[in-house]
């Protein structure tokens, strides 16, 4: 019988220590792991920015139909929405129009991988729309009751956000009664 100071430490059954062979291995495998996880993550984070866009502009949209709906019927106040396509990060504003001109009084940027087209092509100036007072129908610039970008995808009407390398599209359609309709298309 051997006494337990003459084993030799690697021959131990039930050793608590690792090889530094095994260390290195466990640590590939979880760097592996990581990097396979990132990798199926990135296209539904880009997804969701897309959808984060999609329901910021029904948002701004309902703030102001909400406010035009306030507004007195013979009064010269009216509230709208404007989608900005010409700067980084692209962005949707609510709007207050009145005698002395627009102002913006809400203001909501998308995440810079986000882009408004218009048609096939990005926003390349503004979009903008505002509602009756009373009623929150929208109106277009001759003041008549108007869907935004409700037409079919193709259509250089149509309106919709897109990641820049085109992959997740959303298509946003203002109908004539006031309300967003989203969806992935």
């Amino acid at each position: 019988m051997t006494s337990p100071g003459s084993r030799r430490r690697g021959a131990q059954p039930g050793r608590a220590a690792m090889s530094a062979m095994e260390l290195m291995t466990t640590i590939a495998v979880a760097v592996l792991l990581a990097g396979m996880s990132v990798a199926s993550l990135l296209p539904a984070l880009r997804r969701g920015k897309v959808a984060e866009a999609a329901s910021t502009i029904d948002a701004a949209n309902q703030e102001a139909r909400t406010r035009a709906r306030l507004e007195p019927s013979g009064d010269t106040v009216t509230y709208g929405v404007r989608l900005v396509g010409n700067v980084q990060p692209n962005r949707v504003e609510v709007l207050r129009n009145d005698a002395s001109g627009v102002e913006v009084i809400q203001r909501f940027d998308f995440n810079r991988n986000v882009q408004i087209h218009q048609g096939d092509n990005p926003l390349a100036g503004t979009m903008e729309w505002y509602f009756q007072p009373r009623t929150g129908y929208p109106l277009d610039a001759t003041q008549q009751i108007t869907a935004i970008g409700a037409v079919l995808p193709g259509d250089p009407r149509h309106l919709s956000l897109r990641t820049h390398d085109g992959r997740n599209r959303y298509g946003v359609a203002i109908y004539e009664i006031g309300l967003v309709s989203a969806e992935v298309f």
